[in-house]
């Protein structure tokens, strides 16, 4: 949960986390739509995906014990150099560098270095002098102080040079500000898309992505169509139009698309245009040109359809969500049709007055 995200940020998400699943054990036997919900506002959502992968590693090939070398460590899926390292020394108490980007600006101000800290040959020569420097009778405690002087004295601006405890023996304390050196961040990449929010009373309608999709892989969505650019994935568009169609062109093939997996007249809603929205993922710029597209009631493909439709409905359990962050706890109904299934679609019902994640808020707000 610390990777790329603060402290501050990740304790109470931890401490509903260690609730949840308190044992590696426990854990292992989680869904990844769990998972994703537990995670749900930590962004970057590969670590939970490969958290769970881990989980089920751990408890499958060691039997729920964590290996405790770097070696053994980096055999399990999500873990990193950096991670293997910090959990040998601090957990494991063995002599093993702990590298993330504090301790790599600490070393390249300490050595003056001028070489590019984001290229993989100077990240092994940091880790290989950072393995000599280590304390051998408190490698975690070692490991955790130079990450801290990074975080809380040698910063990336304005580092406090006068009150670092290393400060006589910095190669680089004149140009520290300077220091590391690094390529100039790429701007995001500008991306386009449809989003069609479909509603029946209280019901959106949203599709899974799949695991190959560029952003956002297997998450729960309202249906987005690429118009221009790209996610970087397989499948990213939930139905394939030519670069810069019309919005509304791109609506009616959705909704075709929807009438034909749910047998429910999709093409006869009421489209009602709702303006753009951006969302900045750490490398892509997306802009969303979103649609609510209204159920109408009695604009059913056949009286026979409907009934099915209505008997599957009746037919949803309802559960609570878990959701922490919400309150009131939102009701939340699911189906699981074997027509829907197969077009991989699930119909949720949404209670006003929760608060999704991601594109469905847009929705929800909609509906309030």
């Amino acid at each position: 949960m610390l990777q790329q995200t603060r402290v501050a940020t990740v304790i109470p998400y931890f401490n509903r986390w260690v609730e949840r699943w308190p044992t590696v054990e426990e854990l292992a036997q989680a869904s990844e739509e769990d998972v994703n919900h537990q995670w749900a506002g930590l962004g970057y959502y590969r670590r939970a995906r490969l958290l769970l992968r881990g989980a089920k590693t751990v408890v499958s090939e060691y039997g729920g014990w964590i290996p405790g070398t770097v070696d053994g460590l980096l055999k399990v899926p999500g873990i990193g150099e950096y991670t293997a390292g910090a959990i040998t020394s601090i957990a494991f108490h063995q002599r093993a560098a702990a590298v993330d980007g504090n301790v790599l600006r600490v070393f390249s101000r300490l050595a003056n270095m001028d070489a590019d800290i984001t290229a993989g040959i100077t990240l092994r020569h940091v880790r290989v002098e950072m393995e000599d420097l280590v304390d051998p009778a408190s490698p975690g405690c070692f490991n955790q102080a130079v990450m801290e002087l990074g975080a809380l004295v040698c910063t990336p601006k304005s580092p406090s040079c006068g009150s670092c405890p290393l400060s006589s023996l910095c190669s680089g304390r004149e140009r520290a500000s300077d220091l590391p050196v690094r390529p100039a961040k790429a701007p995001p990449r500008e991306v386009r898309a449809v989003v069609v929010v479909p509603i029946h009373k209280s019901t959106v309608l949203l599709t899974q992505r799949t695991d190959g999709a560029g952003v956002l892989p297997n998450q729960w969505v309202c249906p987005l169509v690429l118009r221009e650019g790209d996610l970087g994935g397989a499948s990213d568009s939930f139905v394939q139009v030519e670069r810069g169609a019309k919005g509304v062109d791109v609506v009616k093939k959705v909704l075709a698309k929807l009438q034909d997996r749910t047998h429910v007249a999709w093409e006869r809603a009421r489209v009602t245009p709702c303006g753009e929205a951006v969302h900045v993922f750490s490398h892509i710029r997306l802009t969303m040109e979103i649609y609510r597209c209204d159920y109408c009631e009695g604009a059913e493909v056949s009286q026979q359809a409907e009934r099915e439709r209505r008997e599957r409905i009746a037919a949803i359990p309802t559960v609570k969500s878990e959701a922490p962050e919400v309150r009131p706890k939102a009701e939340v109904a699911v189906s699981e049709t074997d027509d829907v299934v197969s077009g991989n679609l699930r119909m949720f019902s949404l209670h006003a007055s929760s608060r999704s994640q991601g594109l469905t808020s847009l929705a929800e707000k909609m509906l309030a």
